[in-house]
């Protein structure tokens, strides 16, 4: 990554701490989600047919706190039918795994988003599917989470932001261990809500100060810094022991709000391997 793009996009490290404060909400769904719109599995990557032409990986570099690992490409590989992301540890050093949608193509505003996932199952880890602007280019913080936390992967944590608003986290109790076979994670995001599905099905939704920048899709997975009390109080301490830590990814899938698929969009051409991490 060039210097200037890094300098950008390491603004997003000042604004993620406000997502990572306790969840006081937990359980089933609070608001009723009997209307909520049925979830559209719309085309976007396969990721079981190999490398894809919409994503830059971050690497040979760090957000800083509250993150405690430096991204590499190493730890976003393509195995025979996913995607890995993979939290290692080299000498002092921790590694982990990020990559977004790229160009302008990469940024969504409104529709269906899903992701078939195994997060990893490692205390101290976060396991990510999210979309995500921010001060890096030149936008609000608007930001829609699934998150997935390696100390208890029976649940799933969700959360957004609007103009950086925060305290809009909720944890759902998923009846089920995530980490042991591949569950379609995904979210509508509407002009006036949001609502949370698992395997298809409504199970949350969210209707006051809705995020209404157009934002790219991230998925990662990382380790947060030792020092910083709060983060290891949400993430618990990283258990070295069981790393390498693992996140597996199959397909995302998108369509936009008016169900219509992403495959009828443009899409950009694939970049160099040696300028694939920078950002667009």
């Amino acid at each position: 990554m060039n210097t200037s793009a890094k300098s950008k996009f390491l603004l997003f490290a000042s604004i993620l701490p406000f997502a990572l404060s306790g969840c006081s909400n937990r359980g089933g769904p609070t608001v009723d989600v009997k209307d909520a719109p049925a979830f559209i599995e719309g085309e976007y990557v396969d990721f079981s047919e190999g490398d894809t032409r919409v994503f830059d990986v971050s690497d040979d570099y760090s957000n800083g706190n509250p993150f405690g690992c430096v991204w590499t490409r190493r730890n976003a590989v393509y195995t025979n039918d996913c995607f890995e992301l993979s939290i290692t540890k080299e000498e002092d050093t921790f590694y982990g795994g990020e990559q977004r949608s790229r160009g302008e193509e990469g940024r969504f505003l409104y529709g269906y988003f899903g992701c078939y996932m195994k997060p990893a199952k490692v205390a101290g880890t976060v396991s990510t599917f999210f979309t995500y602007t921010g001060p890096y280019e030149n936008c609000p913080h608007d930001e829609i989470d699934i998150e997935f936390l390696g100390k208890d992967t029976t649940s799933v944590q969700f959360n957004y932001f609007a103009n950086g608003s925060h305290g809009n986290e909720y944890i759902y109790e998923l009846g089920f261990d995530a980490s042991e076979e591949y569950h379609q994670y995904g979210f509508y995001w509407g002009k006036n809500e949001i609502v949370w599905y698992v395997d298809l099905k409504p199970v949350y939704k969210a209707t006051k100060g809705i995020p209404n920048t157009p934002g790219r899709i991230f998925q990662n997975c990382w380790c947060g810094d030792p020092t910083n009390g709060s983060i290891i109080g949400w993430m618990g301490s990283l258990e070295e022991d069981k790393l390498p830590a693992i996140a597996q990814y199959q397909k995302l899938t998108y369509a936009d709000i008016d169900g219509r698929n992403v495959a009828e969009r443009e899409l950009p051409p694939p970049l160099p391997l040696d300028s694939a991490s920078d950002l667009k």
